[in-house]
C-alpha cells in the first residue's frame, strides 16, 4: 500500500484534521495518476475497545506468567 495507506489515533479529537488532510491529499494525488488507486485505513478491533493489546498486560518485557495468571486488557 505504501503511500496510500494510513491512519489517525482514534481517540484524540485534535488527530481529526490532520488525518482528513492526509486522506485528501492521497485523494488528488491518486486522481492525478491514471490507473487511480485504492486508500486503506486500517485499525486492529481491539484498539476502538480496548486500552491497550492483551498481551501488553500479560507478557510485557519478556514476563511469561501461567495462563491462569494471565489478565484481561483494560476497556476504554
Amino acid at each position: 500500500m505504501g503511500q496510500n495507506c494510513t491512519r489517525m489515533e482514534l481517540h484524540d479529537p485534535a488527530a481529526l484534521a490532520p488525518a482528513k488532510e492526509k486522506v485528501s491529499a492521497i485523494a488528488k494525488r491518486l486522481l492525478g495518476e491514471k490507473k487511480g488507486g485504492l486508500i486503506s485505513i486500517f485499525y486492529h478491533p481491539c484498539e476502538w475497545v480496548h486500552v491497550e493489546f492483551w498481551n501488553a498486560g500479560n507478557f510485557r518485557r519478556g514476563a511469561n506468567p501461567p495462563r491462569e495468571q494471565w489478565k484481561a486488557p483494560r476497556q476504554r
